[in-house]
């Protein structure tokens, strides 16, 4: 019996030994969650009537990937000639980081609309040509 039961001691020390220490999250994980810079993906572009495109973007956070929620997202379009068109604030269209908003484009040729965001702190930008 003092045997069996030394043996199932050793054999959990052994355990111990080669898994190791666990925690729930890894301590380097966790500071890195959420931290960095934001980064904009272009997923959709959806043409509209009256000239217009409807874009969907998705925000995430560079160091890890995870979807930016509940960010402050805009579209500063700018004509060819350089006039600034009202920005568009993009509203969020589900939970996995992704907004979406429609540009006017009331000029043909290049335009440069900037995606831009407060938290993660990103700038985009985005070159559409018209007409």
């Amino acid at each position: 019996m003092k045997a069996t039961r030394l043996l199932c001691v050793l054999g959990m020390a052994v355990a111990l030994l080669v898994i190791g220490p666990t925690t729930p999250v890894d301590a380097d994980t966790e500071h890195a969650t959420h931290t960095g810079h934001g980064v904009v993906t272009v997923e959709a572009r959806h043409p509209r009537p009256g000239n217009a495109i409807h874009y969907v973007v998705r925000l995430t956070w560079s160091a890890d990937g995870h979807p930016a929620t509940g960010a402050v997202v805009t579209a500063a379009p700018v004509s060819p000639s350089g006039v600034p068109s009202p920005t568009v604030r993009l509203t969020p269209l589900d939970s996995n980081g992704r907004y979406g908003g429609t540009i006017r484009f009331n000029t043909p040729g290049t335009w440069t609309i900037t995606v831009s965001a407060g938290r993660p702190q990103t700038s985009a930008v985005i070159h559409e040509r018209r007409g």
